[in-house]
C-alpha cells in the first residue's frame, strides 16, 4: 500500500504483458451473459484489458493510483455517536438500564429475578484474550528481563465496596501492620482487617465493605526489633449505593508484586468508572490476577496482554430474548429490541452470569480461583494482566509499555456480558498469502497488515507488474473445490484481479470495497483443481494503473459452523441494513437499529477476538478499550458510549 500518486517504480520490476489475448478472451467467455455485462465496472475493465491486447507495451513504470487510506472512523461516526449517547456495554450486557438511582442487591439474587429452574441453567466457561498489534509482539522485552519501576501514585477513587487506604512511608519500617474500622475508636474492626501485615507498600485496597459507609483507618510501621506506633487516624467513604457494584478480590500475584499497591488503586480506578456509569442493582464478583500464566497453570499465548475467563450460562433463546424486553427503559431500548429477529437466531443464547441477573434471571457466579467452573464458585470472571509484558499502572505511560488500566477495563467488558460466538471459517486447507511457499513477483511485496490472520499480507498486486501465487494448494480428488479469498481493499470502488489455476486462462475475480485497507473481508469463487499438492492459484492484473486487492491468506472449502449458543451482542450484528452477519465472512459492524446506523465494525481478523472491535494499526486514532488489539503507549477508558477514548 503507498501514497497515493507516489511514483513506486524503483520498487517494481517491469514485466511485459502476458498473453493479453487469452485474458481477453477469458473475460469475454466470462461476462457473455446481460446480466454480469450491466455491471459497469467489469464492464470498464474489459475495455481495459482490450487496450491492453492492442497496444502492449513493456517497461512502463507503473503508479499506485489507490484512494489514501482514512483510519478515522469519521466526523459523521462521532457525531451519531455523540446524538446517540447511550451506554454500549449498558445496551448489551444490562438490557439499557436507565443511569439513574437503583436498590442493591446481592450477586445472586435480584428482586423479580425469573423463576427459572437454576437446575436447568448449568454453568460454563468463557475465554477472551486481548492481544498486542501483531507485528510488535517481538518488540517488546520481557517484564522480566528490564528492571522494575515501581511505581508510587496509589490514589483511586473510592468505589461502592472498597477505598484505597494509603500513607507516606516511614524511614526505617520494614512493612505495615493496617487496622481499618466502622468506629473512629476502634472498638470493633472490619473483618479482615485488624494488624493486616500489608507488607512494605504505601497503599492497600480495602474491599468487601458496604456502599455508603464511613470507615476509619490506621497503620503501625515494624522493623525487625518490633512495631511503632500508630499513626493518625483517617477516614474515608465508600460511594452511595445507588447501583451496580464490582467487589474485586486480589490473588497473591498481585498483593505480593512490588507495585501492589500502584495495581490495586490502577484497578479501582477501573471500577470506579463503571460505578458510575450503570445503576443495575447487581454485585459483580471479580478475581484480578498478575502473572504470565492463566489461572489453571497453563502460559498464556504469545502475543496476549491480558486475558478473563467468565461463567455463562446457556439458556434458551426465547427465554433471553423475553427478559431483554421486560428490561427495555429507554428510547434506544425500544429501537434496539425493534430490531431483534421475529424468530431465533439459534437454539440457545448464553449470557455472562453477571449479564444474566442484569436482565432478571438467575445466574449466579460460578468460576473457581483455577478456573474451573461449578455451582457455587464465588467469582463472575477471572482477569488476569500478562506480567510478562510491560505495563504502567498510572498515566502518564512509560514510553513502549502498555496501560494497564485500559486492558482491566476490556476484560471486565468481557466478564460483565460483552463477547461473540463468531468463530474463524473452518476451512479443509488454508494458505497465508505471505508464505515463504509462495511465489511474488513485480512489484508485489509482504507488508505489516495488523488485523491480517498473520500480522502481514501481499500487496501491490497488479498494475501490469505484481503477481501473487499460492504453491502447493492440495487436495485429495481431482473436482470443483470453493475457494474463499481474504483480501483488503480500502477503495471505494470494486477492484479485480484475474486468477489463473494451474497455469490456465485467468479468471477474472471482483473484489468489494472493504472500507480500509485494515479491514478484511472475502470472497469466493469456484475452480479445478487436480489432485495432489502441486496445485497453483496465480493472482495478477496486466492493467497499468489497475490494482488487485491486498491479500491475506484463502482456504478451500471454508465453512462457518451454523449458530448454537450465541452471544447477547450478536443479536446485533449485521453486515448492512436489514442484513445481519453472524460469520466470519466479509463485514459486521453493531447496529442497533436492523443495520442502517454502523455505530462501530467488529473485528473479522483471527487471531484477534471477533466479538471486539475492529482495530486500526498502531498508533491508533481510535484506541478503544474494546478494540481487538491494543497499541503500546496508548491510553483509553470506557465512557458513556463505550466506545469514545481519552
Amino acid at each position: 500500500m503507498a501514497p497515493i500518486g507516489q511514483n513506486v517504480a524503483s520498487k517494481f520490476c517491469t514485466r511485459s504483458f502476458r498473453s493479453a489475448k487469452r485474458f481477453r478472451i477469458a473475460f469475454n467467455q466470462w461476462s457473455a451473459s446481460p446480466k454480469r455485462r450491466e455491471n459497469h465496472g467489469l464492464l470498464d475493465f474489459q475495455k481495459r484489458l482490450d487496450a491492453i491486447s492492442r497496444f502492449a507495451v513493456k517497461g512502463v513504470p507503473p503508479y499506485d493510483v489507490r484512494t489514501p487510506i482514512d483510519l478515522y472512523i469519521g466526523s459523521l461516526r462521532d457525531k451519531i455517536l455523540q446524538r446517540l449517547a447511550f451506554p454500549v456495554i449498558g445496551l448489551i450486557v444490562f438490557g439499557g438500564a436507565a443511569l439513574g438511582p437503583a436498590t442493591p442487591a446481592s450477586a445472586s439474587s435480584v428482586p423479580g429475578q425469573s423463576t427459572i429452574s437454576p437446575a436447568s441453567l448449568q454453568p460454563s466457561a468463557a475465554t477472551h484474550e486481548t492481544r498486542a498489534e501483531l507485528q510488535g509482539v517481538t518488540e517488546f522485552p520481557n517484564a522480566h528481563e528490564v528492571t522494575q519501576r515501581i511505581e508510587t501514585d496509589s490514589s483511586a477513587p473510592p468505589t461502592r465496596s472498597s477505598f484505597m487506604a494509603t500513607w507516606s512511608s516511614i524511614s526505617g519500617a520494614k512493612g505495615y501492620f493496617l487496622d481499618v474500622s466502622t468506629s473512629n475508636s476502634f472498638s470493633s474492626y472490619v473483618n479482615g482487617y485488624h494488624d493486616l501485615d500489608v507488607g512494605s507498600v504505601n497503599g492497600r485496597a480495602v474491599t468487601g465493605l458496604n456502599p455508603g459507609t464511613t470507615y476509619y483507618y490506621r497503620i503501625r510501621p515494624y522493623t525487625a526489633a518490633g512495631s511503632g506506633g500508630y499513626s493518625n487516624v483517617t477516614t474515608a467513604a465508600t460511594e452511595a449505593p445507588t447501583g451496580l457494584i464490582i467487589h474485586p478480590t486480589f490473588d497473591s500475584s498481585i498483593i505480593d508484586d512490588p507495585n501492589s499497591a500502584a495495581i490495586q488503586a490502577m484497578i479501582n480506578r477501573a471500577i470506579a468508572i463503571y460505578e458510575s456509569l450503570f445503576s443495575d442493582p447487581i454485585t459483580i464478583e471479580i478475581l484480578f490476577r498478575y502473572s504470565d500464566t492463566a489461572p489453571n497453570g497453563d502460559d498464556l499465548p504469545p502475543g496476549v496482554i491480558a486475558q478473563s475467563f467468565s461463567a455463562v450460562y446457556t439458556l434458551p433463546s426465547n427465554h433471553f430474548v423475553n427478559a431483554l424486553r421486560a428490561d427495555a427503559t429507554t428510547n434506544n431500548d425500544s429501537k434496539a429490541i425493534a430490531s431483534l429477529p421475529a424468530t431465533a437466531l439459534s437454539m440457545n443464547i448464553a449470557p455472562s452470569s453477571a449479564n444474566g441477573r442484569a436482565v432478571g434471571l438467575n445466574t449466579p457466579p460460578a468460576m473457581f480461583p483455577d478456573g474451573h467452573f461449578g455451582p457455587g464458585g464465588p467469582f463472575d470472571g477471572i482477569v488476569t494482566l500478562n506480567s510478562a509484558l510491560p505495563f504502567s499502572f498510572t498515566r502518564p505511560l512509560l514510553s513502549g509499555s502498555f496501560d494497564a488500566q485500559r486492558s482491566v477495563e476490556h476484560e471486565i467488558d468481557e466478564v460483565i456480558g460483552l463477547g461473540s460466538h463468531v468463530r474463524p471459517a473452518a476451512c479443509a486447507s488454508r494458505y497465508e498469502a505471505e508464505s515463504a511457499d509462495n511465489t511474488i513477483t513485480g512489484g508485489a511485496g509482504i507488508q505489516s497488515c495488523p488485523n491480517c490472520s498473520g500480522g502481514f499480507d501481499v500487496g501491490y498486486v497488479g498494475n501490469n507488474s505484481g503477481t501473487l501465487q499460492f504453491n502447493n494448494v492440495t487436495v485429495n480428488t481431482t473436482h470443483s473445490y470453493v475457494v474463499t479469498i481474504w483480501y483488503l481493499n480500502g477503495d471505494a470502488a470494486v477492484r479485480y484481479a484475474l486468477l489463473s489455476v494451474n497455469g490456465g486462462p485467468g479468471i477474472p475475480v471482483s473484489f468489494p470495497s472493504t472500507g480500509s485497507f485494515q479491514t478484511v473481508g472475502s470472497v469466493q469463487t469456484t475452480v479445478t483443481l487436480n489432485a495432489g499438492s502441486n496445485n497453483t492459484l496465480e493472482f495478477y492484473n496486466p492493467i497499468t494503473g489497475n490494482w488487485a486487492p491486498d491479500f491475506d491468506w484463502i482456504g478451500v472449502n471454508c465453512a462457518s459452523a451454523p449458530p448454537q449458543n450465541l452471544r447477547p451482542q450478536d443479536l446485533f450484528s449485521w453486515s448492512s441494513p436489514g442484513v445481519r452477519n453472524l460469520t466470519s465472512d466479509g463485514s459486521r459492524y453493531f447496529s442497533i437499529d436492523s443495520g442502517r446506523t454502523n455505530i462501530v465494525g467488529f473485528n473479522q481478523a483471527p487471531p484477534g477476538d471477533l466479538g471486539d472491535w475492529l482495530s486500526e494499526q498502531c498508533p491508533q486514532r481510535h484506541p478503544y478499550v474494546q478494540n481487538a488489539f491494543a497499541c503500546a503507549g496508548q491510553v483509553s477508558d470506557i465512557s458513556a458510549t463505550s466506545l469514545r477514548s481519552d
